[in-house]
């Protein structure tokens, strides 16, 4: 046997008929041991399934442009075109036809295509095959669809038909024709259905050596042990559209013709299936992939049935594979579809806003997973793609939930693995997930431009990064820059880290190390400023220059707080806040100011005080200044609340104390609210749906809590009458008032108002009000039976009830029915309406 080169198939000797899609009585088929070829691209045959190794036959209407059909050409890789010398008998291409796709008709009297010879075709000892077929036919009479020769043309070893049970003729029956395993005789199996009403059909003839199976339209029709026997010395040519050119001609369309040589595992000839009717918006079994609508074209998938049932590398339109599924499990599959988009271009439309410098193409794949298979390594063979506009240099993957590149992307990038293809490994997609592919322009540069370091500082890091991790390493070369006032050398004010710095492969930043010289000597400040420039693997950014300030911390001089925490009312306003230097000068001593937490909120909610520059001016004396920040006294109860402040940055006539961190409480001032139930009694009737309100006497700034307890008076609590459980009510900040709302039982029984309690305690963030009991009336919406004439009935008995006193006028046109019922009697001719008097 001659088995699929990606997998080693034990197989018991049973024959099997493939149909549309169903393999059924399948008696033994083992898988030992799944093997995947060298080449993550390898499975590039419909529907990602096989490759010109084993796909030796593809034919598909849509290549073709032009009609007479002289030439179908196979899209395997193998060449075995097919073709007609003789204009009479080329079949017509006819455009837009299955799902808006081409077909090529035969006429049913002498159109036909001839290919090579049968051992030609599918090689000498060949014994396993699959062909699946998208065909549509109205025809009754025997016809073959196509036939592989066996040594004459007056047999095949394979042949499909239609209409022929194997007796005579049919009408409805799809099935095949082989040559037994012995080379003595010939069976079919066939199977009767509307294979011939105008519908579009999917047929799969499945065979071994051994066993044959019928699928139609993903459907295991008929399955027996009648195998084939091989194709050594069989020259006869095969033959597209007749049994043999002269005879039984087809009458009907072919989209698509596919042969592989092997004898496909389920989970490989479902992927091939799910392709073809993702493609024609065909119906069949075991449908994978829910979004051929708008992502049909060039369907591809891996998937698993069971260990010896499962297809583990797939590939679509030449571009995208899919493969390693880290937990691909029994009955789980991720099928992949594209929308057809353009793939001759670059384009920067819908792509990601928080990115730069970032193309993509226009084609969209979509992703159907059923079950979780894991993480999944993705490949791009880039040899279909344009070539890369200047300066971009790496593939990115891009993964959105919605459809819309421009927001919520994931990104993966693509390295290389050698000749056009490149890859990620470890990718996590989700059911539905949209993929894509971009190209990247990676730009180096100074993360930013500049920094303030005391000279006890030590190592400096320069940070230099890239917009983008690449696959290969970046450089930039760097030097000091001639306007720097820091000396450079060990014994000076700083050493520096030797040029060039390299960011590697599948980074993003690396530093440039300046190692400031913690000297004795009083000094002014000093900069050092490096530029880089030469980029290497990446573009040169604007931030090219950073500039290093080195404040000396020689000077004995300090500004701090004068105290690291105070609080006040806050009534108090403003709240100043002290910074002290510990000696004056004949310069102003400044130091920067920023608020950096706490629990309140600013921009005048709870304080106003913006970052900035605190002074104690220069005048020889002064040796302090106040910060005043403007406290909002609002009216809510709250909890006290905090502001952080965080000096930096002295002037050079000064350095840092200790105390550079100063908390502020704001002490709340206001009394909590009293929580209460706003009315002490309420009502509803049993059919309704009601609600008990607690309120507050003020509206708090924090959440307010108050337990409540039900107590049964006349009515009967825990469903009977009604359903209501001790519990807590919380308040929300900001809010007056909360509901309780008990379950009413709307029971069928007549009876009085029924009463329960509901009582309010143990409140927190709030005091007890008055109202701490309400009272609650169930109303009873049942009749007493006694609302009928002279109080006999109700509306359910009283059907009519006519008074002569309910009218007002004559003639009587409509003499209303007053039961409930709506029963009007009513006279539409004048002449016989009675008189009302």
């Amino acid at each position: 046997m001659n088995h699929n080169p990606f997998s080693l198939v034990c197989f018991v000797r049973k024959t099997f008929l493939f149909v549309n899609g169903f393999m059924s009585n399948r008696i033994a088929i083992f898988l030992l041991n799944l093997l995947i070829l060298s080449g993550s691209l390898a499975q590039s045959g419909p529907g990602g399934v096989g490759s010109s190794t084993n796909n030796v036959m593809w034919l598909r209407a849509d290549d073709l442009s032009a009609s007479p059909v002289s030439t179908w050409s196979d899209q395997s890789g193998n060449a075995n075109d097919v073709s007609q010398g003789t204009g009479a008998s080329q079949p017509t291409w006819v455009d837009l036809q299955l799902n808006g796709l081409p077909i090529v008709r035969f006429d049913g009297t002498d159109d036909f295509l001839d290919g090579p010879a049968s051992n030609a075709l599918i090689g000498d000892g060949q014994e396993d095959l699959t062909i699946l077929i998208v065909y549509t036919t109205s025809s009754t009479g025997r016809q073959y669809i196509s036939s592989i020769k066996r040594l004459t043309t007056a047999a095949s070893l394979l042949s499909l038909e239609i209409n022929y049970d194997g007796t005579g003729d049919n009408a409805g029956y799809a099935g095949f024709l082989t040559q037994d395993e012995a080379n003595t005789g010939f069976s079919r199996a066939v199977d009767a259905g509307p294979w011939n009403d105008g519908s579009p059909v999917l047929m799969t003839a499945w065979v071994d050596d051994l066993n044959r199976e019928l699928f139609v339209n993903g459907t295991s029709e008929t399955s027996d042990t009648d195998g084939m026997f091989d194709a050594t010395g069989n020259t006869a040519v095969f033959t597209l559209g007749s049994f043999d050119g002269t005879q039984l001609d087809f009458d009907g369309d072919i989209a698509e013709y596919i042969i592989f040589t092997a004898a496909l595992n389920t989970a490989e000839r479902r992927i091939v299936e799910n392709y073809l009717a993702a493609k024609y918006n065909l119906t069949i079994a075991n449908d994978l992939f829910a979004y051929e609508s708008a992502h049909g074209n060039e369907l591809a998938g891996i998937g698993r049935v069971d260990v010896s049932n499962q297809h583990t590398s797939a590939q679509s339109a030449g571009l995208l594979n899919l493969s390693g599924a880290s937990d691909l499990g029994d009955a789980e599959s991720m099928l992949f579809g594209h929308d057809g988009g353009t793939i001759a271009s670059w384009s920067t439309s819908e792509i990601p806003a928080t990115l730069s410098n970032i193309q993509r193409v226009a084609r969209e794949w979509r992703l159907d997973e059923t079950g979780d298979v894991g993480t999944v390594t993705v490949t791009l063979d880039n040899s279909s793609l344009p070539g890369l506009p200047s300066e971009y240099t790496d593939y990115y993957l891009l993964i959105d939930a919605d459809g819309d590149f421009s927001s919520g992307v994931t990104t993966h990038l693509l390295s290389p693995i050698g000749g056009s293809e490149y890859q990620a490994t470890g990718v996590d997609f989700s059911d539905g997930d949209y993929v894509t592919f971009a190209i990247v322009r990676p730009v180096i540069q100074f993360t930013t431009t500049s920094s303030n370091e005391f000279e006890s500082a030590g190592a400096v890091n320069l940070e230099v990064s890239l917009n983008y991790t690449i696959s290969n390493n970046a450089q930039v070369t760097f030097s000091v820059n001639g306007g720097s006032t820091a000396t450079q050398g060990g014994g000076n004010d700083y050493t520096i880290s030797a040029s060039p710095v390299i960011i590697n492969a599948g980074s993003t930043s690396n530093n440039i190390v300046v190692t400031v010289n913690d000297d004795g000597s009083m000094e002014t400040d000093e900069t050092v400023i490096v530029d880089i420039a030469s980029p290497t693997n990446a573009e040169l950014g604007s931030n090219t220059s950073y500039a290093l300030a080195i404040h000396d911390n020689d000077e004995a001089r300090n500004i701090q707080f004068a105290s690291t925490t105070s609080n006040g009312s806050e009534a108090t306003n403003p709240a100043s806040i002290t910074i002290q230097s510990s000696a004056p000068d004949n310069t102003d001593i400044t130091v920067d100011y920023t608020i950096t937490g706490g629990t309140a909120s600013g921009s005048g909610i709870d304080y106003t005080l913006a970052n900035g520059t605190a002074t104690i001016t220069g005048d020889g004396s002064s040796t302090s200044t106040t910060l005043d920040i403007a406290i909002n006294e609002d009216i809510l109860d709250e909890v006290n609340e905090t502001i952080i402040i965080t000096l930096s940055n002295p002037s050079v006539n000064t350095n840092l104390g200790s105390n550079t961190v100063h908390t502020y409480t704001i002490n709340d001032n206001d009394s909590p609210p009293s929580v209460q139930f706003t009315s002490t009694i309420g009502s509803a009737s049993e059919a309704s749906s009601p609600t008990i309100e607690v309120s507050l006497t003020g509206i708090s700034g924090q959440n307010i809590t108050v337990d409540y307890t039900v107590a049964d008076v006349s009515a009967t609590g825990n469903g009977t009458d009604y359903a209501l459980s001790n519990g807590t009510l919380t308040i929300i900040a900001g809010d007056a008032v909360a509901f309780i709302s008990p379950s009413i039982t709307d029971d069928s029984s007549i009876e009085g108002g029924e009463t329960f309690t509901v009582t309010l305690s143990s409140p927190s963030g709030a005091t007890l009000g008055t109202n701490t009991v309400h009272t609650f009336t169930i109303s009873d919406n049942d009749s007493n039976g006694f609302s009928g004439p002279g109080g006999v009935g109700d509306s359910n008995t009283n059907v009519m009830w006519l008074r002569a006193d309910d009218l007002s006028a004559s003639p009587v046109s409509t003499w209303s029915d007053q039961s409930g019922n709506g029963n009007d009697v009513t006279q539409g001719t004048g002449s016989s309406q009675p008189a009302w008097i």
